[in-house]
């Protein structure tokens, strides 16, 4: 079993900013032994900032084979995720269903997957990398 590492971005977030978290990310990643990324948004804004670092923030974790889950997201974050196209970056996928290190796959389909805020969904029927 892995452990959890914990990413705690405070907003509004700069360019700097972003490239920190990934690079902190990429780093630990790379050691091995991670289960699960947790990252705290407190206090960031829901603006494309925000988006550039999540979608950012999820390939690497994907890469490695490791769900990235959200906490403390403003209100407005699922919708702009949803117009933006990157509605995924609220769910967390279960361990049967994450891919393996570098593979770009999906997992299997038609498993549910649970999303941050309770509610059930299902993956996209597209599958692939997202």
């Amino acid at each position: 079993m892995g452990t959890k590492v914990e990413l705690r971005l405070l907003g509004p977030l700069t360019d700097d900013a972003v490239t920190t978290a990934c690079e902190a990310l990429r780093a630990r990643l790379r050691q091995g032994g991670v289960s699960r990324v947790l990252c705290h948004l407190d206090g960031v804004p829901s603006d494309l900032t925000a988006v550039d670092v999540l979608a950012r923030l999820r390939l690497l974790a994907r890469r490695a084979g490791v769900p990235l889950v959200l906490q403390g997201h403003d209100p407005g974050l699922p919708a702009l995720l949803e117009l933006v196209g990157l509605s995924e970056l609220l769910t967390s996928p279960s361990p049967s269903t994450s891919p393996g290190p570098d593979t770009g796959t999906s997992g299997q389909q038609g498993r549910s997957m649970r999303t941050v805020a309770g509610q059930w969904t299902r993956p996209s029927p597209r599958g692939g990398v997202r």
